[in-house]
């Protein structure tokens, strides 16, 4: 599980626990002009091909953890089975894509939109000052 922060307008990941050593890192720091989405992602761990990984461990449907090459470019993954995990979304960043389980993921993702000055939303996928607006 990684624990997120915002420090000085940039995202820090904080990796916990064994994810250490299957990622070899300890912390990820990502601008948040990188930030391009971040939306929650309810199982992250299906499907067998992830990537070439360099260096991490992927088990399918049981864990997915380190640096992964495709040919969207580099992705960052630390998931677990059973867990919900946030997806961002990156550009001019040294990931394509991080993908991560956290504690509370719709609490993340809030936070990382209120940090980049993006409204919520709601699920419509409209902003709740226009869900209002077409009412009146």
């Amino acid at each position: 599980m990684v624990k997120l922060s915002i420090e000085a307008r940039d995202l820090i990941l904080h990796i916990r626990g064994w994810s250490q050593l299957w990622v070899l890192k300890r912390r990820l720091r990502v601008p948040l002009t990188a930030v391009q989405e971040v939306k929650r992602v309810p199982s992250p761990v299906t499907g067998w091909w992830k990537g070439w990984r360099m260096p991490g461990i992927h088990i399918p449907r049981v864990i997915v953890a380190g640096t992964f090459y495709r040919a969207t470019g580099r992705e960052f993954w630390d998931v677990r089975r059973g867990n919900e995990a946030v997806e961002i979304r990156l550009t001019g960043a040294q990931y394509e894509r991080v993908v991560v389980d956290v504690e509370d993921p719709k609490a993340t993702v809030a936070m990382i939109n209120e940090a980049l000055g993006r409204p919520p939303k709601t699920p419509l996928g409209q902003t709740p000052d226009a869900s209002l607006a077409g009412g009146a």
